[in-house]
């Protein structure tokens, strides 16, 4: 019978961190919406000014536009990267569901990268070094980069590095 000599520790499933998708992810969908929004009101006006129909196909409009910036802020307040004391899980999607875990691994390097839009409303692009394998969650116009990047380097501190030397000595 043999017994493990180092068994594996028991995590607590501790959740550490959530970072959310920007809405401004869908920055072209909104953008669509925004002009069918104004295009409906122009031709509501037109409709209460004038008694044409077009002041139908202009409230169609205005309601069309908003129904997708609502599924466009919904769609990306779905995807989060939640982080745990031990593993990260990544759920994506509203009506089509895509859960993701990766073990936690750790960190070795963070860097931010904002457009002036994202530093405007305050979101962008978290890239994320991690011992071994290259970092393969999206991490593209998330909310809040500069937070979650303190975030990463808060768990860069308190990692211990020694076997990331061991693995480039040998």
């Amino acid at each position: 019978m043999n017994q493990n000599t180092n068994p594996v520790e028991k995590t607590t499933g501790k959740l550490l961190y959530t970072a959310r998708r920007s809405a401004w992810h869908y920055k072209g969908a909104c953008a669509i919406a925004v002009l069918l929004v104004l295009v409906g009101i122009l031709l509501a006006i037109i409709f209460f000014v004038g008694g044409s129909l077009a002041g139908l196909v202009g409230l169609a409009l205005i309601a069309v536009g908003v129904v997708v910036i609502v599924f466009s802020v919904l769609v990306a307040h779905a995807y989060r990267i939640e982080i745990y004391d031990d593993h990260i899980l990544v759920h994506e999607g509203l009506l089509n569901v895509k859960e993701r875990r990766s073990i936690l691994t750790p960190i070795v390097g963070t860097s931010v990268s904002q457009s002036f839009w994202g530093r405007l409303f305050h979101y962008g692009d978290v890239k994320i070094d991690k011992q071994g394998a290259g970092w393969d969650i999206s991490t593209d116009d998330i909310s809040k980069p500069e937070e979650f990047k303190r975030f990463l380097e808060s768990l860069m501190n308190s990692t211990d590095y020694s076997s990331i030397h061991y693995v480039m000595n040998n």
